[in-house]
């Protein structure tokens, strides 16, 4: 696809009247057909008022003819004069044009400090997406676990980005600290909870008895049967015996069945003297002791667990709960056995570590139970709290980044200023030569010139009985006057349209004070030949078309003279003659000149880009203008241009070539007929074995020998046999027929319009 080629305005977006959201994409030259009531006017409207532009056009004047312009700017007896240079002070214009030349210098030098402020201003915003990206992220966990502490910025990038930047003293937080406190504070269902349990367990050493563990308690009786059992190593097993069987029936021994002897208690009560008794009773003391208070003490450990406080640290305290209950069974199994067995020695296994490590944990816990507890009580004082240490540990996290983000702003910034201020020196350079101009220009230009000018013009086109005149009371104005001087009035609507529109076209070339700097101009141009005749049509046709030149101008390899100051063009118009006239030269243009078709249905306005893909080209894909408006000679070379069917084409050459060269040209048939046989040659070729083929010759003398007398046969059988016609050279011979005549540029014109 050909691209086109950009004016200043880009896009016009048009949402307004009857147009909904309806956007197009104008190039330098725009063409807009469409009757009355379509919207034509909306669009210069929007134009005038810079609505629904982009980019902004601040750097150059928007000029628009329309009614608006024309009752705005016509009065009779006096309209601002439009000054334009004169051509008598060359030493002057001279200096004019190197300040001029200097002035651009310093304005294209401040537009290049512009774009590379933009740059930085692009680089800056970059940097600030992309740290605001950094701080999003980072976030992410954060706002699901503690949306509260971001509430305000939960929904903006921008916003927490900001208030990260706010934070004064970033740290580290334990995020469960923070998650039990933030619940406490921001649940409204948040309650106090009661401390863990703390137990004194009692430590062995203290106990009385504690020695009796490390030492052998026997019997010091000195009886034979004492003796006996000592000797056998037997006394701890007989006490348990006895202990235990000493109410056995019939008073037998329970592990022989035999009878046992009468004094048989008396026996056994002096094995065991009065010592032993006492260290049995000592050691007895201690286990209860002992068990009493492990038992109490891990009943209260074991309740510590069934707390319904939220802490990460329940689980260390259940393995460490875990942990003692051994030891302490440990000791109980030991203990035990050093009951059932006093004459051994037994070791308890140390707890105090384990207890030291439980009840740290307790603390600990209890610590966070005590703070939760308070959070509850003054909520709004922990939800700040609890926040900022959010705040405080996403800044934290972010670090890095925040130092090469503000490093990065820093830099970037003191680039910025730099720029900024040389491009306002440059800036203010160019408007001292601008003032240094408009004096030197205030020597030079006058209104003379362009009153002149329009006076010319109304007298070619035949105007007569007025014209233009400095006013009497403001020789910057002009007012029309009759050929005696005296104020012209009661002008016709078509007389006033015209006087408006070649002052329009001067104003576009001119500027309406000395003073005013010269921009270049976006001229827009809305049915400008209302109530005018043939004539003035015929010359507001080719100033337009002089004016479109000028615009083209910029997209070409222009003379380097060639005036360049219409840098873009948008011309609407009702009228299908006068669209015509103006745009019937430069259709072919597509790289530059655009067509629309403003339509209206059901009181919605829409614009057709009038392009189409060229079937008969040699390279289809390439697209091509096409008017909205056909006449009906237009019509008849497109329907050629399309058909391969021998007898419409037989009708449509005939119609052509009556037309253009009967009626326009004014060649008489029989004439017509004469130059083309006079140039036989073109239309005869040779064989190679030397015979003439003279098919193609006869065939266009049988598309002449009728033009211009359409009630003769169609075919007389003499020069051409009908039926036997081949579409291919019928369009040969045609083509023919318009070399031979000369006329070889109107046939290419149609042909690509067509």
């Amino acid at each position: 696809m050909r691209e086109k080629q950009n004016g200043p305005i880009k896009e016009i977006t048009l949402d307004t009247h009857t147009f909904h959201g309806v956007s197009i994409q104008p190039t330098l030259v725009n063409f807009f057909y469409g009757k009355n009531g379509t919207g034509k006017s909306t669009i210069a409207d929007e134009l005038r008022q810079h609505h629904g532009i982009s980019p902004a056009i601040d750097d150059y004047e928007l000029i628009v003819y329309d009614k608006q312009f024309i009752d705005r700017n016509f009065q009779e007896d006096a309209f601002p004069g439009v000054f334009s240079l004169n051509e008598s002070n060359i030493e002057i214009q001279n200096a004019i044009e190197e300040k001029t030349a200097q002035r651009e210098k310093k304005k294209n030098e401040a537009e290049e400090k512009g774009n590379a402020l933009d740059g930085k201003n692009k680089a800056l915003r970059k940097a600030r997406m992309d740290f605001e990206g950094v701080c999003w992220n980072a976030a992410s966990d954060l706002k699901a676990d503690f949306p509260e502490a971001f509430r305000g910025s939960n929904n903006s990038k921008s916003k927490l980005a900001d208030r990260v930047l706010t934070v004064k003293d970033p740290e580290e937080q334990n995020l469960a600290h923070i998650t039990s406190l933030y619940q406490a504070a921001f649940d409204a269902n948040a309650k106090e909870y009661p401390l863990l349990v703390k137990p004194v367990l009692p430590s062995p050493e203290t106990l009385p008895g504690y020695h009796l563990l490390d030492t052998h308690i026997i019997s010091s009786s000195d009886t034979p049967y004492a003796n006996f059992i000592r000797a056998i190593g037997a006394t701890d097993w007989v006490q348990q015996g006895h202990k235990h069987f000493h109410d056995t029936p019939d008073h037998r021994c329970p592990y022989c069945a035999q009878p046992l002897p009468s004094d048989f208690e008396n026996q056994i009560a002096a094995c065991f003297d009065a010592q032993y008794e006492q260290d049995l009773a000592s050691l007895k003391a201690f286990i209860q002791a002992y068990n009493d208070g492990m038992t109490s003490a891990l009943r209260a450990l074991h309740e510590n667990q069934d707390t319904d406080f939220p802490d990460s640290q329940l689980d260390a305290y259940h393995d460490k709960f875990s942990a003692l209950a051994t030891l302490i069974e440990l000791n109980r199994r030991a203990l035990a056995d050093k009951e059932a067995s006093p004459a051994k020695t037994v070791t308890l296994e140390d707890i105090s570590k384990a207890i030291a490590e439980i009840e740290q944990i307790i603390d600990e816990i209890n610590s966070r139970i005590k703070e939760h507890n308070k959070a509850v009580k003054s909520k709004k004082t922990f939800q700040d709290s609890c926040t900022k240490a959010v705040w405080k540990h996403l800044a934290h996290q972010l670090q890095p980044h925040i130092q090469t983000f503000r490093e990065t702003q820093a830099k970037l910034k003191t680039e910025k200023d730099a720029l900024q201020n040389e491009k306002e020196a440059l800036t203010a350079a160019a408007s001292k030569l601008q003032s240094e101009i408009a004096e030197l220009a205030s020597k030079t230009v006058n209104i003379d010139s362009t009153m002149e000018a329009i006076n010319k013009g109304l007298t070619d086109c035949g105007f007569q009985g007025f014209r233009l005149k400095k006013s009497r009371k403001d020789e910057s104005k002009y007012q029309i006057v009759r050929d005696d001087d005296t104020a012209a009035k009661g002008l016709s609507e078509g007389e006033k349209n015209f006087i408006s529109f070649l002052y329009f076209t001067y104003k576009i070339s001119g500027r309406e004070s000395a003073n005013d700097e010269r921009k270049d101009r976006i001229v827009v141009i809305d049915d400008p030949i209302s109530s005018m005749d043939s004539s003035s049509l015929f010359i507001v046709s080719s100033i337009i078309r002089r004016l479109i030149s000028i615009c083209r101008n910029n997209g070409t390899a222009a003379p380097s003279d060639a005036p360049l100051y219409i840098r873009q063009m948008f011309i609407l118009t009702h009228n299908a003659f006068f669209h015509n006239e103006i745009s019937y030269n430069i259709i072919s243009k597509y790289d530059s000149v655009n067509f629309y078709h403003i339509k209206k249905r059901d009181n919605a306005s829409t614009i057709e880009w009038c392009k189409r893909k060229n079937p008969f080209s040699k390279q289809p894909a390439l697209e091509q203008n096409f008017s909205p408006v056909k006449n009906a000679y237009a019509t008849l070379w497109k329907e050629y241009k399309s058909s391969d069917n021998a007898a419409v084409l037989l009708r449509l050459t005939r119609q052509i070539l009556e037309y253009y060269f009967i009626q326009i040209s004014g060649y008489e048939g029989q004439t017509l007929e004469d130059r083309i046989m006079e140039k036989k040659e073109n239309f005869v070729d040779l064989a190679p074995d030397g015979t003439q083929n003279t098919s193609l010759f006869h065939l266009a003398s049988s598309l002449l020998k009728y033009t211009g007398d359409s009630q003769q046969p169609w075919s007389d059988g003499f020069d051409y046999v009908e039926g036997e016609e081949d579409p291919k050279q019928i369009k040969h011979a045609f083509q023919k027929i318009f070399a031979a005549m000369g006329q070889e540029q109107h046939y290419e014109m149609m042909m690509q319009s067509a």
